[in-house]
Parts: C-alpha cells; sequence; structure tokens
C-alpha cells in the first residue's frame, strides 16, 4: 500500500469520526456519511432515557432517519435486556444484594450511550450494537 493510500484512508476516517460515525476504525461502510441534526441528537438521547416505549416510537415516527433508529433499537434491546438481569438477581435469593449495582450500572451504561447519541455518535455497545446496525 503506497502512502498516497493510508494518507487517503487516514483523511477518511477522520471525516467518519467528526461526521458522527462509528468510532475505533470500525467498519463504516454501513453508516451514513451526513451531519446528525440536533433533533435527531435529541431524540436519539431521548430513546435511552425515557425507556422501550419512547424509543419505539421514535423508530416508527421517522422511518427515514437511520441514526434515530439504529439507537431506538440499540435502546430497546438495552432496557429489555437490564430489566431481564434485574429480574433474574430479584428473583434470586442469594442475589438479591446485587440488584442495586445491577440498577446503577444499568442506568450508567444508558447515561454513556445516551450522551454519546446526543453528540451525534453511532456509539455501539458490545454485541447489541452490530445488530442495530445492521436492522436500522
Amino acid at each position: 500500500m503506497g502512502v498516497g493510500k493510508v494518507v487517503e484512508e487516514l483523511e477518511a476516517d477522520k471525516e467518519m469520526k467528526e461526521a458522527g460515525a462509528l468510532r475505533y476504525g470500525e467498519n463504516t461502510s454501513r453508516v451514513e456519511r451526513r451531519e446528525v441534526d440536533e433533533e435527531e441528537r435529541l431524540l436519539a438521547a431521548l430513546a435511552y432515557m425515557l425507556g422501550p416505549a419512547a424509543a419505539l416510537s421514535f423508530y416508527l415516527l421517522k422511518p427515514e432517519d437511520r441514526f434515530l433508529r439504529f439507537h431506538a433499537i440499540q435502546s430497546v434491546i438495552c432496557w429489555l435486556g437490564g430489566i431481564l438481569a434485574i429480574l433474574v438477581l430479584v428473583l434470586g435469593i442469594v442475589t438479591v444484594s446485587l440488584v442495586p449495582p445491577a440498577a446503577v450500572l444499568f442506568l450508567a451504561v444508558l447515561a454513556y450511550l445516551a450522551y454519546h447519541a446526543e453528540r451525534g455518535e453511532w456509539e455501539r455497545f458490545p454485541f447489541i450494537g452490530e445488530y442495530a446496525v445492521e436492522n436500522c
């Protein structure tokens, strides 16, 4: 690979990061290269903070917006997984003491994803993010 090709790839990566695309050299071929406006960023962040019902409504109300659909899908899966994990802990006699730390961790993950959504980034949660990118 020539020096010119390396420089082109570095510039393309920089453009993708500035446009709010995927981070850390991840595959960006399935993600739009466009600026994400303020309304899209706000709705994507609210999808994490307001719960799965809000995320589903955003998903259905804006079918043309891939950024919002990505975050809505990821939000719904995170919420369902978090609620399921907390229910499993509540139903276990020995693990009831783990419910408060699990709930705090769950809320921290949601806040982290909402923060990146508000910044216009395609932050992918492990495993869930791949599914969300493929289905947005």
